[in-house]
């Protein structure tokens, strides 16, 4: 091991661990040499390249900053967990253990979600090591500031506290297929209760070919920057079609005349969920109001295939479908479409989590159509989620009390200083 990733991990243990009066000590210990091409990088940069990751708990942050000054052994290393998906716990620990690579590295084997977004991001993860040879009091300095960004204020209301970020689609007024009456009106009433919730929204209507890509691209880079606690919430109404077993969500420009057209006309959504399960996340929730009579082909006399395909969850993840697979919804003759105006009213009722509103949702469009529309979710969710939390004696009972912010939370998880330099030193997982 070379001098200046040791002096990284012996920085490492006063800055990530130790309270703030020594992080100050910390400060004034002289900084390993850096690179020669090397680019100190201004406290706006820095607070942008570890905002993904500043929430972290201490013992996972301080694996993640120092697996970074190792890029290409986390590539192979993820490439390694994806190798062997049949080994769990022990044995998995074990068998990383034989590696060759370092313990930081090591110890992420058991976080695949992390792993494998320090691989599929190498440039960022790349400057965040280059960054911890170089600048490591910068560094530190920068997680502080994000941490302390992260507490809100004590006059803040709890309903106001964001949980998450939320991308809200609405797709009505279409050019070469007939136009929706109801998705603006859906997304904006999704919009207003996810608002209510807590959660960060973007509101996107009637939006093109040219804007949905960069649309979701921004919405995922909110969703990374919001840190391993938060919640990822996506809405699509609109038009959405299948070909061979993917679901295309159709832009309101598009011109789909048979299936092979919708590579090159709408967007592929495997193409979101796969990035969005390589993000470290409380929970991903997609939700799909597009399984709609498109008559896309029809014109051409090569019909596409009726409503959506089913989709295989990562772990972590949920996904619902306005209706069960290769089916058609009904708009019905409300404001909103019928499942979504069911599953607004089913999101506001208090106490309920988010596998019971789904739940609940499907047997009221069910009974309210005869089983002609039975909604379906497809759910992987790793613990429970609740929208608008208890009951509303419960709620008013709590609001009185002071809450820990999530920052705070995330500081109680330290490692006495001796049990730190024994993690770096043989990366016990």
């Amino acid at each position: 091991m070379n001098l200046r990733r040791l002096l990284v991990r012996m920085l490492l243990i006063f800055f990530v661990v130790v309270p703030t009066p020594m992080v100050v000590l910390a400060q004034n210990q002289p900084s390993p040499a850096a690179s020669p091409n090397a680019q100190s990088l201004k406290s706006q940069e820095l607070d942008a390249l570890v905002a993904p990751i500043a929430l972290y708990p201490d013992d996972l942050l301080t694996s993640v900053l120092t697996a970074s000054t190792y890029p290409l052994e986390l590539v192979m290393a993820d490439r390694w967990v994806n190798e062997n998906k049949d080994l769990k716990g022990d044995q998995l620990k074990a068998e990383a253990e034989k590696q060759s690579w370092d313990g930081s590295v090591k110890s992420l084997v058991t976080r695949p979600d992390v792993l494998s977004m320090m691989s599929s991001r190498i440039d960022w993860t790349q400057k965040l090591g280059d960054a911890m040879l170089s600048q490591q009091p910068d560094v530190m300095d920068a997680i502080q500031r994000q941490r302390k960004k992260a507490e809100p204020s004590n006059k803040s209301s709890p309903a106001k506290q964001q949980r998450g970020n939320a991308l809200v689609i609405g797709n009505g007024g279409y050019k070469s297929a007939a136009a929706l009456r109801t998705p603006n009106a859906d997304a904006s009433i999704v919009a207003k209760t996810l608002l209510a919730a807590g959660y960060e929204v973007t509101e996107l209507h009637d939006i093109s070919k040219a804007d949905i890509r960069p649309g979701i691209r921004d919405f995922l880079d909110k969703v990374a920057a919001g840190g391993p606690d938060s919640v990822a919430i996506f809405y699509y109404s609109g038009y959405a079609a299948q070909s061979n077993g993917e679901n295309f969500l159709v832009p309101v420009d598009a011109v789909v005349n048979q299936a092979s057209d919708l590579a090159g006309e709408a967007y592929r959504l495997k193409d979101f969920t796969d990035e969005l399960a390589k993000t470290p996340l409380a929970a991903r929730i997609i939700i799909l109001d597009g399984s709609r009579d498109h008559r896309l082909g029809a014109a051409s006399g090569k019909p596409l295939a009726r409503g959506l395909a089913a989709e295989n969850v990562t772990s972590g993840t949920l996904v619902a479908f306005a209706a069960a697979p290769g089916a058609i919804s009904i708009d019905g003759s409300k404001d909103q479409s019928l499942y979504t105006g069911t599953l607004v009213a089913t999101m506001r009722q208090r106490g309920l989590d988010i596998e019971q509103i789904f739940k609940k949702t499907r047997l009221q469009v069910s009974k309210a159509t005869s089983r002609a529309q039975i909604p379906w979710s497809v759910s992987a969710l790793d613990a429970e989620l609740h929208l608008f939390g208890a009951s509303s004696q419960q709620v008013a009972q709590n609001e009185s009390k002071p809450k820990p912010s999530r920052s705070r939370r995330a500081r109680n998880h330290q490692i006495p200083i001796g049990a730190l330099r024994e993690f770096i030193r043989r990366a016990p997982f």
